[in-house]
């Protein structure tokens, strides 16, 4: 479990993060949150999930995180829900974007089905377009979600933490955030 003051990225390059550091550099789960202080909740001794989401990318690393997501949400008796953020590109005047979004929300759809089948867990999907962390934290909120599950890469390069959108899905998330 790490915390974290969920300050702009501006402030983080500059003074840094170690909740930063160690989401990059560690290969185990790691719990945060941004916002929920034991001193926010003193009546509860112990958690109580009944809505988790799973921002699930339709990479390799999708099934693998969805059968982590099931077995937790499943040793609660949660109900989970797999969301996938597509972005669009910024819009230009001159191109629309919106068949190749409508390709881009299918095929993710039809990915998300299959990981689902072949993980063989029970949970409701979700295409969403929009910048990630905004999704992300609009579909926890939607679903009073007591917890966000995600995935990380574990790219070893020192600039591809400031890339990952994982930090400010952790920063703005209405709730903690488990990431794989």
């Amino acid at each position: 479990m790490v915390p974290t003051h969920g300050r702009g990225t501006f402030r983080r390059f500059l003074i840094g993060s170690v909740t930063t550091k160690l989401i990059h550099d560690l290969s185990c789960p790691i719990w945060t949150s941004a916002h929920l202080l034991p001193e926010d909740h003193p009546e509860e001794k112990s958690p109580r999930y009944r809505s988790i989401i799973c921002a699930v990318d339709t990479d390799a690393t999708g099934l693998p995180l969805v059968k982590e997501a099931g077995a937790f949400a499943k040793s609660y008796g949660a109900k989970l829900s797999l969301i996938h953020v597509v972005s669009a590109p910024a819009m230009a005047m001159e191109v629309d974007f919106a068949p190749f979004l409508a390709q881009l929300v299918d095929a993710a759809d039809q990915t998300l089905q299959q990981i689902r089948e072949e993980s063989g867990v029970d949970a409701d999907i979700a295409i969403v377009e929009g910048p990630i962390a905004d999704r992300i934290r609009m579909e926890a909120t939607s679903r009073n979600a007591d917890l966000v599950i995600v995935g990380r890469g574990h790219s070893k390069s020192g600039l591809a933490r400031f890339g990952s959108a994982l930090y400010r899905i952790v920063r703005e998330s209405p709730c903690p955030v488990l990431s794989f």
